[in-house]
């Protein structure tokens, strides 16, 4: 933890499960490696500052998302443009009715019975509630996509498909005129966090 500045480790103390604890001091690590990969060598990662709806504020220059889903940690760097990045793990138990109201209608139909299609879904859509820098202050429904494209108030942004574990999906969403620009992914797995348990 003397990695972290005394701001991210009092955060990290507030968690009650030690699984968060976990995943909250590996996503730090993660982006302390990604902005090293950058050539921000930094000996503690400095205080994050957040917009109104929780988005992080770029770091040194640096546009930077993190997620974790079970046991995986993501995060995706740039210096080049804002983005969002989501993983969720893919449980087999998920009560589908209790997302109805999540999808437009169209996207629902092709759900129904579609595990691999909601998770796709969800994580495309959230990715881009995460570049927007929005959160779920918009309703996911206003995420219209189309293929690897999405949309957004007017704004289109690049969905990309990042393969990193059979059992997750995993999206990252970037502006559609910085598509050529493909962002530092690091990437934490449930075998390292299980390892040091």
């Amino acid at each position: 933890m003397a990695l972290l500045d005394e701001s991210h480790q009092e955060k990290l103390r507030q968690y009650k499960r030690p699984q968060d604890f976990k995943t909250g001091l590996f996503g730090r690590l993660l982006l302390l490696a990604g902005l090293s990969d950058l050539g921000l060598s930094l000996s503690i990662l400095p205080p994050f500052s957040f917009n109104d709806f929780d988005k992080p504020d770029p770091l040194q220059r640096v546009h930077f998302n993190i997620s974790h889903s079970h046991q995986h940690v993501v995060c995706a760097l740039t210096t080049n443009h804002s983005l969002g990045i989501d993983i969720e793990y893919m449980n087999p138990e998920l009560e589908w009715d209790d997302f109805i109201h999540t999808f437009r209608p169209l996207e629902w139909e092709e759900i129904k019975g579609n595990h691999q299609k909601f998770y796709t879904l969800w994580t495309q859509k959230e990715a881009v509630l995460k570049v927007a820098g929005t959160g779920f202050s918009i309703h996911p429904k206003h995420v219209l996509i189309n293929k690897d494209i999405a949309c957004l108030s007017g704004n289109e942004y690049k969905l990309l498909q990042l393969d990193i574990n059979s059992l997750y999906q995993t999206h990252l969403a970037i502006p559609i005129d910085m598509a050529n620009n493909i962002p530092i992914i690091k990437e934490w797995s449930s075998d390292i966090i299980s390892y040091l348990s």
